[in-house]
């Protein structure tokens, strides 16, 4: 004797099934929220970002050539963007970061510093490597790898510091623990710090020992390429 599936299974066919709510009911919104679920968020939102972000939902309901407009309009905005900042604005957003700074000498000589950027001043980046500090001058940079490459605005958020600044900065510990000096003309120097002028430095030349070699020493700001101090 054959069953057939509306005998065996009533209720599959029955008005049971009603009992259901269904997505399109009244009594069931599709758009409530679980109540565990945490509120939403509003993240604030670069002007550059939000730019892309309206012309990319525009580019959704274009076609053909409108398509490709709109992206050029993107790619023109950010062309536009990144040629209003400076290297120092990226070296200023990319606080933090580790990067390798490789610096030439006039004779040819080159050398690469690894580390996070500590601070950005004016002509001048100190980078962290191996406990030691190292304050190039930019005009020596001759490439940057690992600056971040959103290309953040580089607001500025304190006075960037000059090279008298930073140098003062060195001069007390100095006379305890000499920094190196590397000058245009590839000579490294062991120095205490003992004045610092508008655009020079007066250092005294130690020996291995720390003592004093010959007279002070003066030297134009121009004329630095780094400065390590630990």
């Amino acid at each position: 004797m054959s069953s057939s599936f509306e005998s065996v299974l009533p209720g599959l066919y029955s008005d049971e099934m009603n009992a259901w709510p269904k997505r399109d009911s009244p009594d069931v919104s599709s758009d409530q929220r679980p109540p565990h679920s945490a509120p939403a968020r509003h993240q604030p939102e670069s002007p550059l970002i939000a730019a892309e972000r309206m012309l990319a939902d525009a580019a959704s309901e274009l076609v053909d050539d409108q398509y490709w407009d709109t992206y050029a309009q993107i790619d023109d905005e950010r062309q536009r963007f990144a040629g209003s900042l400076g290297l120092t604005d990226r070296l200023a957003g990319s606080l933090g970061r580790t990067i390798t700074a490789r610096i030439g000498l006039p004779s040819g000589e080159t050398f690469d510093v690894t580390g996070p950027i500590e601070e950005v001043g004016h002509g001048w980046l100190e980078i962290a490597q191996d406990g030691v500090t190292h304050i190039v001058s930019l005009e020596r940079i001759i490439s940057i790898v690992g600056l971040d490459q959103a290309m953040p605005p580089g607001e500025e958020t304190g006075v960037r510091r000059e090279w008298r600044a930073r140098l003062r900065g060195l001069a007390g510990a100095s006379s305890a623990v000499p920094v190196t000096l590397l000058r245009v003309d590839g000579v490294r120097l062991a120095v205490s710090i003992a004045v610092v002028g508008r655009d020079y430095v007066d250092v005294q030349v130690l020996s291995p020992e720390g003592t004093r070699i010959g007279p002070a020493v003066s030297v134009p700001f121009e004329a630095i390429v780094a400065v390590a101090a630990r």
